[in-house]
């Protein structure tokens, strides 16, 4: 289940009923949201009230000649900060305004004709999980959960304290007018079409999910790619390969459909990969870091040794992924690494923790290496070295002791 941080603590009290114990959770205050229509013409932004539980939301025209409005990049380094508002460009109009539930998700429809609020943060599944607003932002219908499915259908869903965990996904499929949910339960799950017109609702076949490959945001491919996957849906393969050849399919929903093409072996992705792994889109980079290997093998090895340079974490942290999961391929680099006193710590740390994580054995030609760099009087560096030392000599001794 695709979860939003959490880390304001909710009350540990009542016990939602259902087949599942309820399970503690917490949030994190949200973060203002963007969403712009597939035509690009039109966007939506929801920003939470501060000092209160709901939000503000905007419906904007795109100034002619602009491209689509995109989410802008948030500081992923920034802990637990809520982010900046989101301010409207210059030409840009606003053509309704107004209060609502602070959602999960957004959707934004287009030619102006309205948007989505989905779900509530917080309380998922307890409250409208849809909420259709038209082009003045009035609430055109609403549809609680016990409204999209049946109480023993519910009972299947995954509790906490404060929500049911039901959804996997969700895009508006402009052409047939509906909005698509993947739900998901312990006994299984499905696709629900929901009419964007009146609120209508039909259960739809799972091979619904490929008429997402290529179209839409990257997140709702990616999302739609897992759980074909998961479903085992008949033509993955092909509606894969058809989206990863257009090359004006999302970046990271490109490389994530190349990433399964490698995993068949299919390597028509590795130039697509080895140009992300500097790509000026932080999550794109990330991504692409973290299955260089996969694509390029022993090639991937410098690259992984300027991501680990990034001032990203999510980047470095990829990196330190692909080092420890290469292996004793990996090791010289990564004792180059550590030894390097004129770089970064971040970077030496970052080499000494993917040493730290990899199987010891793969490991062991480090520990000189690694014993001079537990001595440094750089703390974080001397931690994680002195960690990773601590797995290899272990597992020495133990190897000896079986002699």
């Amino acid at each position: 289940m695709r979860l939003l941080a959490l880390a304001v603590l909710f009350s540990l009290v009542a016990v939602a009923a259902g087949t599942h114990p309820a399970s503690a959770d917490s949030w994190m205050p949200p973060r203002p949201k963007l969403a712009s229509s597939e035509d690009g013409r039109w966007y939506v932004i929801v920003e939470p009230v501060e000092n209160r539980t709901g939000a503000g939301f905007q419906l904007v025209k795109r100034a002619k000649g602009k491209p689509a409005r995109r989410m802008p990049p948030q500081d992923r380094n920034s802990g637990l900060s809520s982010g900046p508002s989101i301010e409207l460009e210059k030409g840009d109009r606003v053509v309704a305004r107004g209060e609502c539930r602070m959602p999960m998700e957004i959707r934004c429809l287009n030619a102006g004709q309205g948007f989505l609020l989905f779900e509530t943060y917080g309380a998922v599944g307890s409250a409208a999980v849809v909420d259709m607003r038209d082009a003045a932002g009035r609430s055109r219908f609403q549809r609680r959960l016990n409204q999209l499915f049946s109480a023993s259908r519910m009972n299947t869903f995954r509790q906490s304290v404060s929500s049911f965990w039901w959804y996997e996904g969700l895009w508006i499929d402009e052409q047939k007018r509906d909005i698509v949910i993947l739900w998901n339960g312990s006994a299984g799950g499905g696709v629900l079409r929901v009419a964007l017109d009146d609120g209508k609702q039909t259960d739809a076949p799972k091979s619904d999910v490929l008429t997402r490959f290529g179209r839409g945001l990257a997140q709702e491919q990616v999302d739609a790619l897992e759980w074909a996957l998961k479903w085992k849906v008949e033509g993955v393969l092909g509606a894969a390969r058809r989206a990863f050849d257009d090359a004006s399919v999302a970046p990271l929903a490109r490389l994530h459909f190349a990433k399964l093409l490698f995993e068949r072996d299919d390597k028509r992705g590795e130039g697509v990969f080895i140009a992300a792994a500097n790509d000026e889109d932080l999550e794109v980079r990330a991504f692409a870091v973290q299955h260089l290997p996969l694509a390029a093998g022993v090639a991937a090895l410098p690259l992984l040794r300027e991501a680990m340079r990034s001032k990203d974490r999510a980047v470095r942290g990829a990196a330190e992924y692909a080092f420890r999961h290469m292996g004793t391929r990996a090791v010289p680099t990564l004792i180059e690494m550590i030894t390097d006193e004129s770089a970064p710590e971040d970077y030496r740390v970052g080499a000494a923790t993917a040493l730290w994580n990899m199987e010891p054995a793969h490991a062991i030609s480090a520990e000189a290496a690694l014993a001079k760099a537990a001595k440094s009087p750089l703390k974080k560096l001397a931690y994680a070295a002195g960690h990773a030392l601590h797995r290899v000599k272990t597992f020495r001794e133990q190897q000896a002791a079986k002699k």
